[in-house]
């Protein structure tokens, strides 16, 4: 699934992003999955989610 909010999440949230990126890198490593990098951005939003609740 494509998200159209990549450069705007990348931008909002960087520090968040590293880690959605950096959870894409474990999934890799754990099970050898390589996911696109717009599941980082799902990841990152689940992040930002999370802080405001």
């Amino acid at each position: 699934m494509k998200n159209n909010l990549l450069w705007d999440i990348k931008r909002f949230y960087p520090k968040e992003f590293m880690a959605g990126k950096e959870a894409l890198n474990i999934i890799k490593q754990q099970f050898g999955i390589q996911l696109p990098e717009d599941e980082a951005d799902f990841i990152t939003m689940h992040i930002v989610e999370a802080q405001m609740n």
